[in-house]
């Protein structure tokens, strides 16, 4: 999600739209942490450590947020903040300038997108670098929130309402029915397997889109 910046209104930050929300029911004192993605997830290592904050808000009762407390930007393995919080709900928002997404380090000045993602690597009719195939993997493994390695019509919903790309919208459970759409895509009655969704993605979503 991104915002203009409340004092340099000429820059642009990135937060997410992703949320943790928590509720205290007695006065406490917490640690949050916020960590980079773990190195050991496929392909993780060829993606650099992005600049990261989050801002933590409380939620009055009548739906007005505050500002608290946050942690100032930092392309550390994680940040933290130990702070005293009253009895109440609370929200912490993760956010990034994206100064730090940067394209991978060996692909060469003269070659742009999408084409700097093209290797000798078919993928399902699309030839495709393998740093593509990698990122595919992660997203599925980051809506896998069931973490059944299926991602289930809820799940790629919630991924088309973030992302903007409605054709995750129009899913429902009765494309994978027995006689369903989604079918000839590797799947189960529940959802789409890795594999499926990796299909699903390279004969349905456009360079320009990914």
């Amino acid at each position: 999600m991104r915002v203009k910046d409340s004092v340099e209104k000429t820059h642009d930050v990135i937060l997410s739209k992703f949320f943790y929300s928590l509720e205290v029911p007695s006065a406490t004192t917490a640690i949050i942490s916020i960590h980079q993605e773990n190195k050991s997830n496929m392909g993780a290592d060829r993606r650099p450590n992005i600049d990261m904050n989050f801002v933590i808000l409380n939620r009055e009762d009548d739906g007005d947020l505050n500002l608290i407390d946050y942690v100032d930007y930092s392309i550390q393995k994680s940040i933290s903040k130990e702070i005293h919080l009253e009895a109440g709900n609370y929200i912490i928002v993760p956010g990034s300038l994206g100064g730090y997404l940067q394209r991978p380090k060996q692909i060469p000045d003269n070659i742009t997108k999408p084409e700097y993602l093209v290797q000798e690597i078919k993928d399902f009719g699309r030839v495709v670098h393998p740093v593509y195939r990698s990122i595919i993997k992660d997203i599925f493994k980051k809506i896998d929130i069931s973490m059944e390695r299926i991602v289930e019509p809820d799940e790629l919903d919630l991924f088309g309402s973030i992302t903007g790309l409605s054709i995750f919208n129009d899913i429902d459970d009765t494309d994978f029915g027995a006689n369903g759409s989604l079918r000839k895509y590797s799947s189960t009655p529940e959802g789409f397997t890795c594999l499926g969704f990796q299909e699903f993605i390279s004969t349905n979503v456009s360079d320009e889109e990914f």
